[in-house]
Parts: C-alpha cells; structure tokens; sequence
C-alpha cells in the first residue's frame, strides 16, 4: 500500500476535503484487505488484491478524482449487494457511488461495498462468506 505521505504529495493539489476522503478510502482498504496493492493511475487510485490478480479481475476498488467529487468505483458493481441504492452507473458492470465531502459521506456503506467487493468472485458473480 502507498504511504499517507506518498497520497498526500501525489494529491497536494486537491480541497483538503476530498483528500480526507482519499484517505479515508485508504483507511478502509487497508482494514478490509491489510495486503491489497494501491496504484496511482491517471485518473484516481485502483486497489486490488495480488493474490487473485489484477485490477480487473481481483479489484477491490477505484478512488477517481474529479474537481469537485470522488467517486467510488466499483469494477463488478452490478453484483455487489446494495441495500441503500447507493451506486450509480449504466456501464455494465462498472458502477460507482459519487462523494462530495467527508462529512456526508455514508461511511458505513462505503465499509460494507469495499469489503463485498473485496470477496467477489469474478468466476461465480458472487462474494465468498
């Protein structure tokens, strides 16, 4: 995983808001999955776990950067459990949940999508127990 201080150079540029939600994710990541590989890609972070594959095939999610949002991808999206309606998206079946700051972003939720989608199985569509 990237340091703190590596996120917080690579992303100086951006509201210190939307970088707590960085972190934030990170955070969550690093609990869910303590060996997942994060990478800077152009448009956000991707963390997947190395052990299944790579970003696509074993990814667990994707922090993508626009000026005034983070959204919060998910590659296998359509299949993860979503009992608040909370991702977004028509691309199967890649969807995403759009956050505009820390304060009133539904922390919990974002727990329980990272860690469903951590146990995905791209074989079977479904989360392992």
């Amino acid at each position: 995983m990237l340091s703190i201080t590596e996120i917080q150079n690579h992303y100086a540029h951006l509201s210190s808001d939307l970088l707590a939600v960085i972190l934030e994710i990170h955070d969550i990541v690093a609990t869910v999955n303590p060996i997942a590989t994060e990478e800077f890609r152009r448009q956000g972070i991707v963390y997947y776990d190395p052990r299944r594959g790579g970003p696509v095939k074993a990814g667990i999610c994707q922090s993508l950067i626009f000026r005034d949002k983070i959204h919060l991808a998910f590659i296998h999206g359509a299949f993860l459990p979503d009992p608040g309606h909370l991702l977004k998206g028509t691309t199967m079946p890649k969807r995403y949940l759009s956050i505009k700051d820390y304060e009133t972003a539904p922390w919990e939720a974002v727990r329980e999508l990272i860690h469903a989608h951590n146990q995905f199985d791209v074989f079977t569509l479904t989360t392992k127990p």
